[in-house]
């Protein structure tokens, strides 16, 4: 399960925030007063994190797989969530990929 043959591992990461930061973030006065269409309503988020969960794949590693799970905790700042997510796939803040 390479990309199309290449030596390269297909990354599923699953991004998860706590319920609490959620909340904070959704009815911050920022979002409500936002021109975006954006979730502001606490009883709905609720709904949501009821009624559905994540996906939750075995990870993979044979001669002919590269299938690298990981989680993704964004309950903190963005720039947290940022380095934690580019350490996840072996890059630094800053610095492009030798293809990129």
């Amino acid at each position: 399960m390479y990309i199309r043959g290449i030596d390269v591992p297909l990354y599923w990461i699953n991004a998860h925030c706590d319920q609490v930061s959620l909340m904070q973030r959704i009815q911050s006065n920022e979002r409500i007063h936002s021109s975006k269409s954006k979730l502001t309503d606490a009883s709905m988020l609720q709904e949501l994190l009821n009624a559905h969960t994540l996906i939750e794949p075995q990870e993979l590693n044979d001669a002919s797989t590269k299938l690298v799970v990981r989680s993704l905790d964004t309950s903190g700042e963005i720039g947290e969530s940022v380095n934690r997510l580019l350490a996840i796939v072996g890059l630094q803040r800053g610095v492009e990929s030798a293809s990129g």
